[in-house]
């Protein structure tokens, strides 16, 4: 009995990833790039000038070039975090783009569209982040 259980719910999550993949596929379209990361951030405090690393998270990139967005979202400690840049500029396979803001720091991102390689930037004045990683395709 045990082991219909297991392969029922074996089942059903195969199932439901499916219909996931199924669904992002029809929502990114065919002009997106859904991507899964890897990527660590390093932080630094212009007070003392000092810096930390922190431990490394798996965001999901999406892109779309004829939209003109980037997304980019990972969870950390039950929190969802979720950023969207506008795309400015493109040279030489370099996505360039920011986080729109009416007042205030803003995030940047570049994107290497060839090597599928990120960093982003966040210039506080006061505390600075900067993240950085790789991504493979997943759709």
């Amino acid at each position: 009995m045990v082991n219909t259980c297991w392969k029922r719910t074996v089942f059903k999550n195969k199932l439901a990833a499916l219909v996931l993949l199924i669904f992002c596929a029809h929502n990114a379209g065919a002009q997106s790039l859904v991507l899964s990361c890897t990527a660590k951030a390093v932080y630094g405090r212009v007070s003392d000038l000092s810096v930390e690393e922190r431990e490394g998270h798996a965001p999901s990139i999406v892109v779309n070039v004829p939209s003109k967005f980037i997304s980019y979202e990972y969870e950390r400690d039950g929190r969802a975090f979720r950023f969207v840049y506008e795309i400015k500029d493109q040279i030489d396979g370099v996505l360039w783009a920011e986080e729109p803001s009416l007042s205030g720091p803003k995030n940047h991102l570049s994107f290497d569209l060839d090597s599928l390689s990120f960093s982003t930037s966040y210039l506080s004045g006061k505390f600075n982040t900067l993240k950085f990683g790789k991504c493979l395709k997943t759709i």
